[in-house]
This record gives structure tokens, C-alpha cells and sequence, in this order.
């Protein structure tokens, strides 16, 4: 599995956008172990622009398309729903230290992260999340 995480300075999340975001920090699990952990540059984040918004969801996926997961502080909704209908998680928290977000989300603290329901077309609580 691998977790796009939306950043500008590889350390906290970006506090805005996560399709704005400067850069990704892709971190990949294996057995549940840490594989990779690398920095991409996100070369559309000055140029996303929610009304030509089909184009731009395209150049996100493209660019993201290895990951199965991204996580972020706020994601446009019009993004999210595209990335769910391709089978892609979309969570969002308030925390906004990586390696704290990413250590609470894999130890199931739940609680403090929000997941996009397709169903209810909004972020909801992890924590009510059914399995599948």
C-alpha cells in the first residue's frame, strides 16, 4: 500500500488544499513494514483550478496513480468524490505532523480522521466506516 501525503515542507501536512500541495510525501508498507519513503513534487500546484476541473483531476491521478491512499487537512470535495469513484481513499485530519497522522492512522486512532463516504457525499468519522 502506498499513502500520497499532501505537504510543502515534507514535515507537516499542508494546511491547505491537498490537490495545492508542493509536494507529496509517498510512503509505501509492505507486511507492515515501511518500504520507501520519498518526496514528489507535485508540478500542477500552483495551477489547480476546480473549474476546469476534470482536466485537473486527471493530472492528479496521473501523477498519484501508484497509491491507494492520500491524506491531507482539506481536500476540495469535486476532487475527492472523482478519486473515491476510482476506488481511491481520501482522509482527512486535523493533525499536522506526517509522522504523527500517519503513526495514529496505522495504530487505529481513528477518531481523529475523517474518510469520503460516496454514499453520503461527505467526510464522516473513520470510526463509523463499515468494513468490506
Amino acid at each position: 500500500m502506498k499513502i500520497a501525503m499532501g505537504t510543502n515542507d515534507g514535515l507537516r501536512l499542508n494546511d491547505g488544499f491537498f490537490e495545492n500541495s508542493r509536494q507529496f510525501r509517498i510512503i509505501e508498507f509492505k507486511n507492515g513494514e515501511i518500504v520507501s519513503d520519498t518526496m514528489r513534487a507535485n508540478p500542477y500546484a500552483e495551477s489547480i483550478d476546480p473549474a476546469s476541473f476534470q482536466r485537473q483531476t486527471d493530472k492528479m491521478m496521473t501523477l498519484l496513480e501508484d497509491c491507494s491512499l492520500f491524506m491531507g487537512q482539506l481536500m476540495h470535495k469535486d476532487f475527492v468524490a472523482a478519486f473515491r469513484a476510482e476506488k481511491i481513499d481520501c482522509i482527512v485530519t486535523d493533525i499536522d505532523d506526517i509522522n504523527q497522522a500517519l503513526s495514529l492512522y496505522l495504530y487505529d486512532e481513528s477518531e481523529r480522521f475523517k474518510y469520503y463516504s460516496l454514499q453520503s457525499g461527505a467526510f464522516v468519522p473513520c470510526s463509523r466506516r463499515s468494513p468490506s
